[in-house]
C-alpha cells in the first residue's frame, strides 16, 4: 500500500460503500484487489473505520443486485456491525441539508459527510466526492486515484 494511503487510514476514516463493494467483489480487478488489501488493512487498526447506517443499506442492495445470494450478503454485511455504525438521525439529517446548500451535493452525498463528521473522521474514502475536496473538518480521498499510485 502506499505510504500516504498508510497515513491517511491512520487517521481515522469513514468508509464508502464503493470501496466496501470493491474489497469484496471477486472479480479479480485491480480495483477489486487493492480495495480487498486495503479493507484488510483496514480490519487490523485498532480504531476500526466509521461507516453509516447508509452505507450498510447501500452495501446490502449492491451485493444482492451483483447477484451475491441474501444469505452471503446479510453475512458480509454483519461482519460490518463491528465497526463504528453511525446510525441516522434528525441531527445527521439536519447537518446534511447544511451540506447540501454549502457544497452543493446530492442529498445522500451529504448524509456521507454528515455521518464522517459526526464520526470525528478526517477523511471519507469514496469514488464519489472529489478527491481532495474538503468538506468542513473532512476529507474526501479516492484511494485509486492516480496521485496515490497504490504501491511505492
Amino acid at each position: 500500500m502506499n505510504s500516504r494511503l498508510s497515513e491517511i487510514i491512520e487517521s481515522g476514516v469513514f468508509v464508502d460503500t464503493n470501496i466496501l463493494f470493491y474489497g469484496v467483489n471477486a472479480d479479480r480487478s485491480e480495483k477489486s484487489l487493492e480495495a480487498g488489501e486495503l479493507l484488510a488493512s483496514l480490519w487490523q487498526k485498532i480504531r476500526l473505520p466509521s461507516i453509516s447506517m447508509q452505507v450498510l443499506q447501500e452495501f446490502y442492495v449492491t451485493l444482492i443486485k451483483n447477484k451475491i445470494e441474501t444469505s452471503e450478503a446479510q453475512r458480509i454485511v454483519k461482519d460490518y456491525y463491528v465497526w463504528n455504525v453511525i446510525p441516522v438521525s434528525t441531527h445527521l439529517i439536519d447537518d446534511a441539508f447544511q451540506i447540501q446548500r454549502r457544497y452543493l451535493l446530492s442529498f445522500w452525498d451529504s448524509l456521507i459527510v454528515s455521518a464522517a463528521q459526526l464520526a470525528q473522521c478526517a477523511h471519507i474514502l469514496t469514488e464519489d466526492l472529489n478527491h481532495g475536496q474538503r468538506y468542513g473538518r473532512v476529507m474526501a480521498i479516492n484511494p485509486f486515484h492516480r496521485s496515490l499510485s497504490y504501491h511505492d
